[in-house]
């Protein structure tokens, strides 16, 4: 048992001393590859990595004279888009993680007047319909012709289309200052009792766009003289 205790203690000495082993390096234009190597001879660490990747990194020079092992490798990773961990006795290389793919904000263009016109399914125009900068201020009212002008509106703006007898819609100018939008009309029916004079009662059908009321007489109606 002291024998076993001795010897482990011994070894533990022996890794304790590679771990704070100090590393020597010179080479100049070599493949990361090829230092790897020489850090493993000098400290007793494996490396674990990726050979095309190492390819694609490039060549490094490197001259340090007794450094520590954390030392040496900052220099050998410097400048490039790899990183490491140490998982025991074994040093892992991998990529950094970069947030290069970030969508690209689209060009900021100077406003600009925008015209257009709102047409329904059939192309009829579309009068009255609200039309708004999402999250701005301009806001125009279109004519009996459908037509609409934002003035000083930037030209990556959202256009928000709001009516009581059209489903809201929204469209990007995307650039544009001429535009024709095409909106989708909405029905609806509502069916109640909204007249009441002592002498009949009547329901009313109420049809949008059309925007007009019906008036729908009861069958049993009765009428005092």
């Amino acid at each position: 048992m002291k024998f076993m205790a001795i010897f482990i203690f011994i070894a533990g000495l022996h890794v304790s001393a590679k771990a704070n082993t100090q590393i020597t390096l010179s080479e100049h234009n070599v493949q990361l590859q090829k230092v790897f190597q020489q850090i493993q001879l000098q400290t007793g660490y494996d490396f674990r990595y990726n050979v095309e990747l190492l390819q694609q990194a490039g060549t490094i020079s490197i001259d340090v004279k007794n450094v520590s092992l954390e030392k040496a490798m900052e220099q050998c990773l410097k400048d490039k888009l790899l990183s490491y961990s140490v998982v025991q006795k074994t040093i892992v290389i991998k990529p950094i993680e970069t947030n290069s793919f970030k969508p690209v904000n689209r060009l900021s263009l100077p406003p600009s007047e925008i015209k257009g016109k709102v047409v329904d399914e059939k192309g009829v125009a579309m009068v009255g319909v609200t039309v708004s900068v999402k999250g701005g201020k301009e806001v125009a009212i279109t004519n009996e012709k459908g037509e609409f002008r934002l003035t000083n509106t930037d030209q990556n703006a959202t256009l928000l289309f709001t009516a009581i007898n059209i489903e809201p819609f929204e469209l990007n100018v995307n650039g544009r200052i001429s535009i024709i939008v095409n909106v989708k009309t909405k029905i609806t029916i509502v069916d109640e009792v909204i007249i009441n004079s002592g002498y009949f009662s009547a329901k009313s059908i109420a049809i949008i766009p059309k925007v007009a009321l019906i008036p729908r007489l009861d069958h049993n109606l009765i009428f005092l003289l």
